[in-house]
């Protein structure tokens, strides 16, 4: 299968002026959708639009959910199921979208009101956006990380490019085609990085709108916060490996130490509190991660 590529029929047909289409890739999200169906649902949009659910494979009843939704938001859901993984599922929704501006949101978290039309008003300015990402729904306060509550702009990567986050992101339908889609090679980690980093080094522009606002559900207890984490840093070799031509640095044996050091030696504080000590298990997970992907993908980035 070839790394990445739009699925289904968006190479050979036109896109719709003046349309917007929102891509939820989802999984076994039966317990989580309604919400975020219910947030899309009372969008007021006054350009024509569609939701496209990319059914990622679920085993439970996501298609039975969504499909009670269609009296009152105009939605459809796409077989997804060919391959496991979001950017699969991403390009399947974008491949069967009409739309020329792509939008795309997580099957457990909501948007804001206004979310639709924000994000599709800064496609008119720029060839991709992101938008902000405000964590205090649904993360108690206690556990909430200071500085990370609600975003303000795009996220930086230390001495590199910023990218978008993928729960909260909206790309031209005609840059996204000439881009290819979303690296399948990437999930669980990198993937939103990748086409955020792919996407500039190709010389489109990538904005920010704060008016889009989306209610992001964040892994905060241990296993579900470890597991997601250790998924990030598992890619950042692959990331590595992938743009070090392009100018990423590196983190080699002696950044790798440091952090592992710090991580050691501020346990105590970081154990207070939890937030701290989910903190500190995100971080753990992440280093982990590089680890492993180091060996896989034959690139040392620790």
């Amino acid at each position: 299968m070839c790394r990445h590529g739009l699925h289904e029929a968006s190479e050979v047909r036109g896109y719709g002026d003046g349309v917007i289409s929102v891509v939820v890739p989802a999984r076994n999200a039966a317990g989580v959708i309604e919400g975020q169906l219910a947030a899309l649902a009372a969008q007021v949009v006054a350009e024509p639009w569609e939701v496209i659910v990319a059914d990622n494979g679920s085993t439970d009843d996501t298609a039975a959910v969504v499909a009670a939704w269609a009296d009152r938001l105009p939605v459809r859901v796409v077989d997804a199921s060919l391959r496991a993984g979001v950017n699969y599922a991403r390009n399947t929704g974008a491949g069967a979208a009409l739309g020329d501006r792509v939008l795309f949101c997580d099957a457990d978290d909501e948007v804001e009101s206004g979310w639709v039309s924000a994000l599709a008003g800064g496609l008119r300015d720029h060839d991709g956006v992101g938008g902000r990402i405000d964590r205090r729904r649904f993360t108690d306060v206690s556990r909430q990380r200071q500085g990370l509550v609600v975003s303000d702009g795009l996220t930086p990567w230390p001495g590199y490019l910023s990218f978008v986050t993928g729960a909260n992101c909206g790309i031209r339908a005609e840059v996204l085609a000439a881009l290819g889609g979303f690296d399948e090679e990437f999930s669980n980690g990198g993937d939103d990085v990748e086409i955020s980093w792919r996407l500039q080094l190709a010389g489109y522009g990538l904005g920010f709108v704060p008016e889009a606002v989306v209610h992001y559900r964040e892994r905060t207890h241990g296993r579900a916060a470890a597991k997601q984490s250790y998924g990030y840093g598992r890619q950042d070799p692959h990331l590595h490996r992938r743009f070090e031509a392009h100018g990423m640095p590196g983190s080699g044996i002696v950044q790798g130490l440091r952090s592992w050091g710090h991580l050691l030696v501020r346990a105590p504080s970081y154990v207070r509190t939890p937030a701290g000590r989910a903190q500190w298990i995100r971080s753990a997970s992440r280093r982990a991660g590089r680890i492993a992907g180091s060996v896989a993908h034959r690139n040392l980035y620790l």
